[in-house]
């Protein structure tokens, strides 16, 4: 039998950040000096132990840990 997506002719998009990172719970206040605003989700990057994050505002933040 034929699958859904298959039917559909649609693949489900992996999240690249998703795939690598292991979610981080918490809240995660951007680090760009102009830019005050708090995200709550961040992801773990074993690789480089570090928790990254990305602000409505599109800046991009880490720390290691």
């Amino acid at each position: 039998m034929t699958g859904l997506e298959d039917f559909l002719n649609k693949k489900h998009e992996v999240n690249p950040i998703e795939q690598y990172f292991e979610p981080v719970d918490g809240s995660f206040q951007c680090q760009n000096k102009e830019c005050s605003l708090v995200t709550y989700e961040a992801f773990f990057d074993s690789s480089h132990n570090k928790i990254k994050w990305v602000c409505a505002n599109g800046h991009d933040s880490s720390v290691a840990v």
